[in-house]
């Protein structure tokens, strides 16, 4: 049984709900209205790879959790960038 179509609609659901917050705690968190809106997106496609998983385990803390993961990961490719910059000029 597909059940793409539940699932593209229980995201749309979730992200109506969740999004909102989730991208003002990114913006809470970073000078950038862009790299808050690129966190939450790239949050929600992290957890769109495995609706299901997502279905059986949904809570707002989760989404939260993932974004901040990808928020560290970008934090330490910016510090790297930085640190090779210096590097280069230095």
């Amino acid at each position: 049984m597909d059940n793409t179509g539940d699932h593209a609609s229980m995201m749309e659901n979730i992200y109506r709900e969740i999004g909102p917050e989730l991208l003002a705690f990114f913006r809470r968190r970073h000078d950038s209205p862009q790299t808050a809106e690129d966190l939450l997106q790239e949050t929600f496609a992290a957890v769109m790879k495995n609706p299901d998983r997502l279905l059986r385990r949904i809570r707002r803390g989760l989404l939260v959790w993932r974004g901040a993961e990808f928020e560290r990961g970008m934090r330490r490719a910016r510090i790297r960038r930085k640190s090779c910059r210096r590097a280069a000029n230095g």
